[in-house]
């Protein structure tokens, strides 16, 4: 269609003569402005708002006229046959509203600026298709858990307000439409309007997930842009603990679930650290610091009093109470029905099957390995208090066995200490804890009662449920058997008087004083072996005692010579007296020994060296 427009008649004279006066003074050539640009269109409800630049450079524009043209058929093409342009004033301006009869059609623009002098040249070309208002969307509310804002629920059917809706009937069928998109379905809840505001409940989806929501409104089958989204998550699963640890150093206990948890919903009575044993001996965790930020992984800070009860603890596991109901419905710390529910407002099910799923393990970080046990120096008796071969205390409930105290250091303050004494396939066990007074914690006086023999003694620590590796083990020898001479000799070349025992002798403990020896018939009188010349200074099975000369005379004269060594000569390693010469036994005071000497030196008078052998006989 071509341009069509009427122009005032006082216009055209006024522009002959100009145009005569110009031309006959010489002046300069007056010109139409340029053209206008950036139009833009916005497409509203049955109209378009148009917005342009005025014209740069030129002559000014004095007003501004529009060019349009539609596409016959609604949602047509660019290639699609359109009407011709239409031109209609705009005024002066840079800004119009057109006022279109119907939806849903395209529509494409242009302008012109115009003065006395002619019209620009087209602006640029925009184009726009009328719609009905998008109308709003607002979740009501339906938000199950402790927060009604966090778009996160448990409900399958949320109600929405949407409002903004066209009531004129007499603009055709109106209808509102709700779409639910999730993953790659989506779903269309369409209801008649029936007021500019209305609640809609689209259909239940039980997956769970994120959904999107929005809403058109359909006048006249022409559907309007859509609102503005609203994203909700639905969750019907009850959250589930998947991991916990304990840090002993920080006294925090660390909750993992699989989903983010509400962190003021936490009932700190519900939860328990338990030793798992016959007693089930527990701690819930109140009086605890817990984190208040919502995540999927919870911290509470024990008090001291609890991290130093559960420290001794051979096994630490977490034990949560039975679910009493599904949901969360009242915040705060006035609800006890719970242990802990998520942001949809399901509750941990403390109650789940089999008991292992609700007491579960909690690691720790395993200890150091205790110090090497020491035998206190009143437990190792003997010369040497630090040989680790003893008799022990004397027996107090059992004769068969006598009680050593063992100190231990190296462990945690409060965690709790675990010797064994290992004897071939025989153990004895026994259980302390650490404490610090004052030079790092340790473990005293733990008392063993233990047979005669050889025990490898190994500590183990625990500290909140995690066992430390064996420390260094120590090996005790329990000896409470006296010992027992079995042979003696004499050596006339050498003066020396042997003593062999049964077992190993601690040659400082050899008292000679206590040794005589006596012909059987009283003469020459009995002699003692006091103050000889050398006794033996080497720990051995066999001791010697060298005769001063007088002594070896005294003894060599005699025809039967015997021999008696009196309690307390001599003791073995771990301190036991010899047979027969222990005070704190009932035993005779001496035992004789017949000496039998070859060659006898009161009958061969010889000077060769003689050896005189023993027979060890009762009196």
């Amino acid at each position: 269609m071509n341009r069509n427009r009427i122009r005032p008649l006082a216009t055209t004279l006024r522009a002959a003569v100009l145009l005569t006066a110009l031309t006959l003074t010489g002046a300069a050539h007056a010109a139409a402005p340029n053209a206008p640009t950036g139009l833009t269109a916005t497409p509203g409800d049955r109209q378009v708002t148009l917005s342009w630049n005025a014209p740069s450079g030129g002559d000014a524009a004095t007003g501004y006229d529009y060019d349009w043209k539609r596409c016959p058929i609604a949602g047509c093409r660019p290639q699609d046959d359109w009407d011709g342009w239409v031109t209609t004033g705009a005024g002066t301006t840079t800004s119009a509203t057109v006022t279109v009869a119907l939806n849903g059609y395209h529509y494409r623009f242009r302008v012109r600026a115009t003065n006395d002098d002619g019209d620009s040249g087209p602006s640029n070309e925009a184009s726009a298709e009328p719609k009905p208002p998008a109308p709003t969307l607002t979740f009501k509310g339906d938000d199950t858990g402790y927060s009604a804002t966090d778009r996160v629920t448990a409900d399958c059917t949320p109600t929405f307000t949407v409002s903004g809706l066209i009531t004129d009937s007499s603009r055709g069928q109106r209808t509102v439409i709700v779409t639910t998109e999730y993953e790659s379905v989506t779903q269309r809840h369409e209801t008649q309007i029936t007021g500019s505001s209305m609640e809609i409940t689209p259909a239940c989806i039980t997956t769970a997930g994120s959904r999107t929501y929005s809403a058109t409104q359909r006048i006249a089958n022409i559907d309007s842009a859509a609102s503005a989204s609203t994203v909700l998550t639905f969750d019907f699963d009850k959250p589930e603990i998947t991991g916990v640890a304990y840090d002993r150093t920080t006294r925090e206990l660390e909750i993992s679930f699989d989903e983010t948890v509400d962190a003021s919903t936490f009932n700190l009575t519900k939860a328990h650290l338990r030793r798992h044993d016959s007693t089930l001996q527990g701690e819930s965790l109140t009086d605890s610091m817990v984190s208040t930020a919502d995540s999927a992984k919870m911290t509470f800070t024990l008090s001291t009093t609890k991290a130093q009860n559960i420290l001794e603890w051979k096994s630490l596991f977490l034990d949560t109470d039975a679910l009493e109901t599904d949901v969360c419905t009242t915040p705060g710390t006035g609800e006890t029905s719970h242990v802990v529910c998520d942001l949809a407002g399901n509750a941990l099910d403390g109650n789940a099957s089999p008991l292992t799923h609700r007491r579960r393990p909690v690691p720790v970080a395993t200890p150091p390995a205790p110090s090497k046990p020491d035998l206190q120096t009143n437990s190792d008796t003997g010369e040497n208090t630090g040989d680790d071969i003893t008799i022990g205390f004397k027996p107090i409930t059992d004769a068969s066995r006598n009680r050593v105290d063992i100190d231990v250091g190296g462990g945690i303050d409060y965690a709790a200490l675990e010797l064994t004494a290992q004897q071939g396939s025989t153990t004895r066990v026994v259980e302390g804890s650490f404490v610090d007074l004052g030079n790092g914690p340790e473990v005293t006086d733990l008392r063993f009662q233990l047979a005669d023999g050889d025990w490898t003694i190994t500590p183990v620590q625990y500290a909140a449920g995690a066992r430390s590796a064996a420390g260094a083990p120590l090996v005790v020898t329990i000896d409470t058997r006296a010992p027992t001479l079995s042979a003696a000799s004499y050596n006339p070349a050498t003066n020396k008087l042997s003593l062999t025992y049964s077992e190993t002798m601690n040659a400082s403990t050899m008292d000679a004083s206590n040794i005589t020896i006596r012909d059987t018939d009283g003469t020459p009188p009995t002699q003692t072996l006091t103050n000889p010349t050398a006794v033996s200074t080497t720990d051995s099975n066999t001791l010697e005692i060298t005769l001063t000369n007088a002594q070896a005379t005294q003894v060599e004269l005699m025809g039967d010579p015997q021999l008696r060594i009196a309690n307390d000569a001599v003791d073995d390693i771990a301190g036991n007296g010899a047979t027969g010469f222990n005070t704190n036994r009932d035993l005779p005071a001496g035992v004789p020994v017949t000496l039998s000497v070859s060659p006898n030196p009161l009958t061969e008078q010889s000077a060769t060296a003689a050896t005189v052998t023993a027979s060890i006989s009762g009196t």
